[in-house]
């Protein structure tokens, strides 16, 4: 039964009438702290709020009733094919439904949709303060509840906060990064905690990002077969998940979310003790909540929110720790990570789900550096493709597994991928992490070879000869005057090239395809006195930007002779690097070191080396290159850069 807003504060109104206003009044609707006030206060403040009485048992019978006829998911190694045909049909019956609920009349919020929907699913009509749900009736809502029946609860919860986020506004998602985890990579993650001799899900977990409780749903299913919990009565049971379970989320829908299908797993219990718990779930920066027990839990999951913050936000936070551990301009998905080593005790473990961007990168430089320090990761698989498994996610992620303590000796850590299909190869064991340093491991099955050959070697480019310079110019902000061609320019002696990422090409640097773009490919340097920015030097140009699905990440050509012969030098735009010579003539010829660099053994060891789609002359520095000497010997043999690359990559490598 469905109670309107009047009704439900008349019932306030008789309640506070029978006798019990005198009294202390302890009353709480799903997901509110218990109150203490009196009679007046507490009437004018619940008629304010739309709070009502304490759940009767028996709606617990009823929701407990209804939910026993739901399929609840008890079994969690999960075939492969059919999870990843349940996520594809449930994706289709998803679009299909928000469409129709982004269409519905009178345009409800998505809050109000949200929880219209979920206070009919778990059949509980004071399950949620403040609005009076009735109002929101329409097709649309019956269609997507009858689908959301018809789901496991894992996988309702996980499709009702993905409908949620999005319908609130494209800004708000992004700024939130409601990105939720599907259930499949849920209960892998839970999988490796399975394994684990030590039965974390008896202890206190924590979920500081737990916007629709993709992580302790499972969790507590899981828990609820463990055979320590079953021998205990319903009022332990509930005392105990009272006490163990912690989240935090800054959107109060998606707390409510959590916290009323925590009640509805728990709902026999309630039902059989006659105790209705008070979940520790806060609407709270995971930042800072639970700042007070720091160290304690035991396991900590979470999928951490994604983008990049501004240095106000940072600055803003309470805990230096997290203030002084960015380095540049952060993502807030490390900040996270650093907080779940915070909020462990030692012991204890996290899996989390993030990109790949912390693997590498000098921003994530002292991130690296406290996990070395203070802990040491188990494992981490690799998802290339993030698009087929999370919603509307476009990046590639990681699933760490990580244990706080003491690193043992000769620590390797198990790297796997998993694919579109979600099967999973193992690439092997591999020693990471060496304090601030990038971590080196393979990424795909084609790098452990790779890796292997080239841990061998201990050369570098500057042991070529050449240093790693960013293009000069930045073209929305500097004010040089630029040509098209060098006939417009009113001082030809005074001009040099402007070389420009379109123009950089495998093996070639191709200057009448930046013009053909629109790219001024001419730059009058009369207003540079000091020749700042200026490569007179032989070099070899990169690509700074590379696209996601791009095959090579290290796309290079060598400058050609003829422009140093004719203009003296070139200019490179703000998204080009440059392997510039430091002397003139180098150690190796600028043909010979784009040949190496552009090679396919080359990418794919940048590959093992950045999780990124830029190109940073940090990550370019931490290559492992073969002696130069050796490369110049092959060239005098076969006199071709690429056949000497070729050789001296795939023949018998020894220790340089």
């Amino acid at each position: 039964m469905l109670l309107s807003k009047q009704h439900r504060q008349q019932r306030n109104y008789e309640l506070l009438s029978s006798g019990r206003e005198k009294s202390s009044v302890k009353l709480a609707p799903f997901g509110a702290s218990l109150v203490s006030q009196s009679s007046d206060s507490y009437y004018s403040w619940a008629s304010c709020n739309g709070y009502l009485p304490q759940t009767p048992i028996d709606q617990y019978k009823t929701l407990y009733k209804n939910l026993s006829k739901k399929p609840m998911s008890t079994t969690f190694r999960s075939n492969t094919t059919a999870n990843n045909q349940t996520l594809r049909k449930q994706k289709q019956c998803f679009r299909k439904y928000l469409s129709q609920l982004r269409t519905l009349p009178d345009t409800p919020l998505p809050r109000d949709i949200l929880l219209s929907i979920l206070d009919r699913y778990l059949d509980s009509p004071e399950a949620f303060k403040g609005i009076d749900y009735t109002f929101v009736k329409n097709t649309a809502i019956d269609n997507t509840l009858k689908w959301l029946k018809s789901l496991n609860i894992e996988y309702a919860a996980y499709w009702a906060g993905s409908l949620y986020s999005n319908l609130i506004p494209s800004e708000l998602r992004k700024q939130q990064a409601n990105y939720f985890t599907p259930p499949p990579l849920t209960n892998r993650l839970l999988d490796k905690i399975n394994n684990n001799e030590k039965n974390f899900l008896l202890g206190r977990i924590i979920d500081p990002a737990c916007g629709g409780a993709a992580f302790l749903i499972p969790a507590l299913l899981r828990l609820k077969c463990n055979n320590n919990f079953q021998r205990m009565s319903p009022y332990e049971r509930l005392l105990h998940v009272e006490t163990h379970f912690f989240g935090a989320d800054i959107d109060s829908a998606l707390v409510e979310t959590t916290k009323i299908f925590l009640y509805a797993i728990m709902a026999d219990d309630i039902s059989a003790s006659g105790y209705r718990p008070q979940w520790n779930i806060l609407t709270q920066n995971g930042l800072e909540a639970f700042s007070d027990t720091l160290g304690s839990f035991n396991l900590v999951l979470s999928n951490p929110p994604y983008r990049k913050m501004k240095r106000a936000e940072v600055e803003q936070l309470s805990t230096p720790r997290l203030r002084n551990i960015v380095e540049g301009q952060s993502n807030l998905y490390a900040l996270f990570t650093l907080h779940a080593l915070d909020l462990l005790q030692d012991g204890g473990e996290a899996c989390l789900i993030t990109p790949m961007s912390f693997f590498s990168g000098r921003t994530f430089c002292k991130l690296r550096q406290a996990l070395d320090n203070e802990a040491y990761i188990k494992s981490l698989d690799l998802i290339h493709e993030k698009g087929s498994s999370f919603f509307g996610a476009e990046q590639d992620a990681a699933l760490t597994h990580l244990c706080k303590g003491r690193q043992p000796n000769n620590h390797q850590t198990r790297i796997n991928l998993i694919d579109t299909e979600e099967r999973v190869t193992d690439l092997g064991l591999w020693t990471i992490s060496q304090g601030s340093s990038p971590w080196t491991f393979p990424r795909t099955t084609e790098g452990v070879n790779v890796l292997n050959r080239c841990q061998k070697l201990n050369a570098r480019i500057v042991d070529y000869g050449y240093k790693i310079v960013t293009g000069h110019l930045v073209d929305y902000r500097d004010k040089r005057p630029r040509y098209t061609s060098l006939d417009k320019a009113p001082n030809p002696q005074k001009v040099l090239p402007l070389i420009w990422a379109h123009a950089v090409q495998p093996g070639v640097l191709d200057i009448e395809r930046a013009r053909a773009a629109g790219c001024p490919c001419f730059v009058d340097q009369s207003t540079i006195p000091s020749g700042a920015g200026e490569i007179r030097t032989p070099a070899v140009a990169l690509q700074r930007v590379t696209a996601p699905k791009q095959v090579r990440r290290l796309v290079a050509a060598a400058i050609p002779t003829n422009l140093y012969e004719t203009f003296g030098g070139v200019v490179g735009e703000n998204h080009v690097l440059f392997l510039v010579a430091i002397e003139n003539p180098p150690l190796v010829p600028a043909e010979g070191l784009a040949a190496l660099i552009g090679s396919s053994w080359t990418n794919e060891q940048f590959r093992c080396i950045s999780g990124a789609t830029n190109v940073s002359s940090y990550e370019l520095s931490q290559l492992r290159l073969p002696p130069p000497e050796h490369l110049v010997a092959a060239y005098e043999k076969t006199k071709d850069w690429i056949e000497a690359v070729t050789q001296i990559t795939q023949g018998e490598i020894t220790h340089a």
